[in-house]
């Protein structure tokens, strides 16, 4: 008996502790899962909570659409009833796009040939160095309008 009982108790152990080692990483698994659930959840709630402020601002919009429509829009007026940093936002922004399209007219008069690389490379140089100061100075005011908005 004591010759055989490891042989019988052998193969029982060695499936009892593999149901064992299964049992926890099911278990884990489990826990695993739960996390998921109420991380999936929270993120439901979040979504729920914007779904209602994009909702009552797409409302609040459309009013402003509906009492605005029709109207006439002047420019010059509203523009000059800018704060300063919003003007110069605006005036960097305009002169940033402004400074694009002159990229994009340098890469067209090389492409047909009517400027020399030289003269090509040094204007988009110079032109690049604008616009990136000019982005540098639209974004500080930008920052400075939404401090002030703040």
């Amino acid at each position: 008996m004591k010759d055989r009982w490891p042989i019988v108790v052998e193969p029982l152990t060695r499936q009892l502790n593999e149901q064992l080692h299964r049992r926890r990483e099911l278990e884990k698994a489990q826990e695993r899962l739960e996390e998921q659930a109420s991380g999936l959840k929270k993120a439901e709630e979040q979504a729920v909570g914007q779904e209602k402020d994009l909702r009552s601002l797409e409302t609040e919009l459309q009013s402003f659409v509906e009492a605005e429509s029709g109207r006439e829009i002047n420019t010059e007026a509203m523009l000059e009833s800018l704060d300063p940093e919003r003007r110069q936002v605006l005036d960097c922004l305009s002169e940033e796009l402004a400074l694009d399209e002159m990229l994009t007219a340098l890469d067209e008069l090389l492409a047909e040939r009517k400027i020399g690389v030289d003269d090509f490379m040094r204007e988009v140089r110079d032109v690049s160095r604008r616009q990136f100061m000019c982005k540098t100075m639209r974004q500080k005011a930008a920052k400075a309008v939404a401090a002030a908005a703040a």
